[in-house]
This record gives C-alpha cells, structure tokens and sequence, in this order.
C-alpha cells in the first residue's frame, strides 16, 4: 500500500483518517483496527474477510451509503425553499444511483433481493421505497424498464444494445446538464456553489477521458 501514498490526496488538517497507519497495515485485520477512532470502523468492522471481488463491492457501497446518508442528513437542514433546485439535484442523483444499483447488482453479481434493498439509498426524488422494492422483484430487465418508462429515467435503459457499455455516460451527462441549469440560474444560492464544483468535476473527467482515449489510439469521433 505504500505505493500509494503519492496517489492519495487528503488533509492533513483536518481528516480523522490515519492514512499514514493504512498505508502500513499487512492485512485487513490491521486495516480496520487503524481506523478504531473514526465512524468508518463501525462500518468496517462487521467485514471479518475480504476474499473475493464481490466482498470489495459490499464494502464500497457500505461507505457510499454512509457518504450519502451524510448527504441526505445534511440537505434535511437546508432552508428547503431557498434551496428547492439544489435538494430536487440531490436527489435527482440519488435515483440515478439506485437505478444503476439494482440493475448491475441483479445482471452482474446475482445479488439477493435482501442485498439489492438495504444497499439502495433512501432520499430519492421520483423512485420511494415502494418503487424501489417493485424494481428489485422484477423478473427481468424488460420489467425494469417498463416500471420507469414514465420517468424521467426511461433514457438510461432505452438503448439495449449498449446499455452496459454507456450507462455511466448517460448517467453523467444527465446530471452535467441538471448542474449546468443550476449553475446559469444566476443568483447566488448554495445550489449554484455545488454546481459549480460538480461541473469542475466533469472537466476534469472529459480532460481524463481524452487522455485516455489517445492512449488508446481511439478515433475523434
């Protein structure tokens, strides 16, 4: 792990995290005991192993539950009428996630319907649990597709073909656009700081994304 170390970009100030220790531990024993001081060992610390690449995945969406349960609190506190657009966003993406959860969790790794339910995120716009329950039981993709073919969503599986291959893409140039329209709003809301940081975010991945496309050797098309 120590490889890593000029890879990972944190702060020295303010983190809770012992990246220094991380970066020493032999194992994931040690791993989860350098953390014993921060929330993220409660999280942790039910993993007694991790053997295979679906354990790695469970833990992954445990920390993004608990990333975004932190985001879900936190929009809870906002002035909802002074920051409508910007909680509706959030949300937005929440759905998205979700979507894309369950579908890959369903196709790829043969999740159980106990699985699939508890690692969705709550605090979604359009898809509440009941919808989320319906899209977790449906027999097939053809299912799935129909139960969100009134939303606003329809697009993400509307191309059979190459829904695995461009799912992320649809995904992000969806919320590109619903962060561009929050950032042109004008006015000087906390929606259109986050806009502006997640639209720094997608620059950045276009810019990575060129890159990697030359290393490719990729057509500009």
């Amino acid at each position: 792990l120590e490889t890593l170390r000029e890879l990972i970009i944190y702060s020295h100030q303010y983190t809770t995290v012992p990246f220094e220790k991380l970066f020493r531990a032999r194992d994931w024993e040690e791993f989860k005991r350098s953390l014993m001081d921060t929330d993220y060992y409660r999280i942790l610390e039910i993993y007694k192993d991790i053997k295979v690449d679906q354990d790695l995945v469970m833990v992954e969406k445990t920390l993004d539950r608990y990333y975004y349960d932190l985001v879900k609190n936190r929009l809870l506190k906002l002035d909802k009428k002074a920051n409508r657009d910007l909680i509706d966003a959030q949300r937005r993406n929440f759905d998205l996630l979700n979507l894309i959860w369950i579908y890959r969790g369903k196709k790829f790794y043969k999740l159980s319907r106990e699985e699939l339910i508890a690692y969705s995120l709550r605090g979604g716009l359009k898809l509440n649990e009941k919808h989320l329950l319906a899209l977790v039981e449906a027999k097939n993709f053809l299912e799935m597709k129909e139960l969100i073919a009134d939303t606003d969503y329809a697009f993400l599986f509307n191309h059979t073909k190459t829904i695995d291959l461009y799912m992320e893409r649809r995904q992000e140039r969806y919320l590109y656009f619903m962060y561009l329209q929050l950032f042109s709003k004008g006015n000087d809301s906390l929606g259109r700081v986050v806009a502006y940081v997640r639209l720094l975010d997608f620059e950045i991945e276009d810019i990575t994304s060129i890159i990697e496309s030359k290393r490719y050797q990729m057509g500009s098309d």
